[in-house]
């Protein structure tokens, strides 16, 4: 794991497994124990994938950590979304010792 990455795992108390599973895992991966931990990642996952969340995954989501943190789930990926266009279209720099990730 790079130092930048163990930095904020460590903030957010994420274990090696956790970070492994974030990267190249799912939410299904044994590290998530929580059901509010595998919906916030499925919807994350989907919401990726394809824009958009089908009605059980909200339905999952909202049970799992309620309306208003769905709701924020929902903003949250919005803005980095929205950060990243505008990263890229200003053709800002990356951060040292990191590299493009599926953009070309």
């Amino acid at each position: 794991m790079g130092r930048h990455i163990a930095v904020f795992a460590d903030k957010v108390a994420l274990t090696r497994e956790q970070v492994r599973s974030l990267g190249a895992g799912r939410p299904s991966d044994a590290c998530w124990v929580e059901p509010a931990e595998r919906a916030a990642l499925r919807a994350v996952d989907e919401l990726h994938s394809t824009y958009d969340l089908a009605d059980e995954t909200w339905a999952e989501l909202v049970a799992a950590i309620g309306a208003d943190g769905a709701l924020e789930l929902l903003l949250v990926c919005g803005w980095y979304h929205a950060i990243s266009f505008a990263v890229k279209a200003l053709r800002l720099p990356l951060e040292p010792r990191t590299r493009p990730i599926g953009m070309s």
